[in-house]
């Protein structure tokens, strides 16, 4: 048995016995207000057991505020909340720490503490008994690969172990709702994917939990469903399919040399550019068209972009903003095109990813080669979304 089926063990064992109640998190128009100011304004939110929820929204939305509430942190001002069965509003001390688990953005570690003697403290904090908290200790070291660095002081620790012993911390009492705000904010890349891997154990042993993060990728390597808050209210709440679906558009953004964009069927003008949207079959039979009126007309593309439908198109267009701009730390890689003529190509382009290689196959759009009289253009899409803290970026 691997380190993380070690972890859940207990945590299955714990729940068999009758418990019917089948929701971690029960929300029933919950309002937030400070003086005149609302910050929640009737937020309506239920959570299955076993469930992972990931919580989107521009800073200043309201996340902050709802989890706070959830995890008895502050009360609502109206509104019904039950979290694991208890009501948030009534709730005696101490009653919501013995079910939940938060891992809030800032670190909270005792620096002169080693990692076991923090796991344990927090441990026995939580009830657990002095034994038994030595026990999960060891089991959450393993689980984050800190074993070589329990005796080390938390101080002592580099960023990624810090924050993986953060979020150890938060699973020590066996919690049946887990609260992780930014989780791997200052990870490396080692860090950050045994987090991931560690939450999505976590859910698939029962667990729900709710994550938020500037990192639109994780939402998708976790598989999480998603609830996006704007102006204090769930204004999107659904599956990633789902989301992707209903708001994301692919889109090819072409642009002639001269100012004057030609008559295209099926194009656009937008601006100083054409747009065209395209469906499953990909965009091979948009740019296989761009390249023969280009030829036919004698005019020269200057510039093509072709964005495929993605959650970071979905997540601008239900929060209104504008992609690439506006969101804190959106890094948009768009695909673009290198222009050059040549004997086989002669429209003069190629399709390149925001990092400037060369497209690799992906799940979402299939490769297309479509072939004319004058030439072969060939079609491969990938699109990188990533949020990056405090970095905002165009690629043109």
């Amino acid at each position: 048995m691997n380190s993380v089926n070690i972890l859940y063990v207990n945590i299955v064992n714990t729940r068999q016995g009758g418990d019917t109640q089948s929701l971690a998190i029960d929300c029933q128009n919950v309002r937030k207000s400070f003086g005149d100011h609302q910050v929640l304004k009737g937020i309506d939110l239920s959570l299955p057991y076993g469930s992972m929820l990931g919580l989107l929204g521009r800073n200043g939305a309201g996340k902050s505020t709802l989890i706070s509430i959830l995890t008895g942190l502050s009360r609502q001002s109206s509104g019904r909340a039950l979290v694991c069965g208890v009501d948030v509003g009534r709730s005696r001390s101490g009653e919501l720490g013995r079910v939940v688990g938060l891992a809030p953005q800032q670190l909270g570690l005792y620096p002169q503490l080693s990692a076991m003697e923090n796991l344990v403290s927090f441990g026995m904090l939580q009830g657990l008994g002095g034994k038994r908290a030595h026990a999960r200790a060891e089991e959450l070291l393993a689980v984050f690969s800190l074993e070589r660095q329990a005796g080390q002081k938390a101080s002592r620790l580099s960023g990624g172990q810090q924050r993986r012993l953060h979020t150890a911390i938060a699973l020590v009492h066996q919690p049946r709702l887990i609260f992780l705000d930014e989780p791997t904010v200052g990870a490396d890349v080692d860090a950050r994917a045994r987090i991931l891997e560690a939450v999505r154990a976590i859910a698939a042993q029962g667990t729900a939990v709710v994550y938020t993060s500037h990192y639109l990728d994780e939402f998708e390597r976790l598989g999480a469903d998603l609830a996006f808050l704007d102006g204090g209210r769930i204004v999107e709440r659904g599956t990633q399919r789902e989301v992707i679906a209903r708001h994301a558009e692919a889109v090819i953004e072409a642009t002639f040399e001269g100012g004057t964009q030609p008559d295209i069927p099926g194009w656009t003008v937008a601006g100083a550019h054409l747009e065209r949207r395209y469906g499953k079959s990909g965009p091979g039979e948009a740019l296989a068209q761009l390249t023969t009126v280009s030829n036919r007309l004698g005019l020269r593309l200057s510039d093509v972009k072709v964005t495929r439908a993605s959650l970071e198109n979905a997540y601008h267009h239900i929060i209104n903003e504008p992609d690439s701009k506006g969101m804190h730390g959106v890094t948009t890689q768009a695909n673009t095109i290198t222009m050059g003529a040549g004997p086989t190509n002669p429209a003069g382009f190629e399709i390149h990813d925001g990092a400037g290689a060369g497209f690799a196959p992906n799940d979402d759009v299939a490769n297309r080669t479509v072939n004319d009289s004058n030439g072969t253009v060939t079609t491969q899409t990938a699109t990188t979304n990533r949020i990056a803290d405090n970095t905002t970026k165009e690629n043109n």
